[in-house]
């Protein structure tokens, strides 16, 4: 058992590398599906004064909004749906 802490940290490590060096499919999952681009690549990008992803630092804070309303939402059904045991 390695419990559910090391595969995050490995997911984190990919945090430390620039976006370019990962092939299409990487790059596609670290900005959409989990988006770490938008928390370390795009913002280090900016504040370097690198220029190609413009677009995508400034819809760095667009991307949290969404981020926080869908996990609010994602939280409010799942507390909706709980039910505890006992009294």
């Amino acid at each position: 058992r390695i419990g559910i802490a090391p595969p995050f940290y490995n997911m984190i490590a990919f945090g430390r590398y620039p976006l370019p060096i990962f092939n299409d499919i990487i790059q596609f999952i670290l900005r959409w599906i989990v988006p770490f681009a938008f928390v370390a690549f795009y913002p280090a990008t900016h504040f370097l004064n690198r220029s190609g992803f413009e677009t995508f630092c400034y819809a760095t804070p667009v991307v949290a909004i969404v981020l926080v309303f869908l996990a609010r939402l994602f939280w409010q059904l799942g507390v909706a749906r709980y039910s505890s045991t006992g009294s």
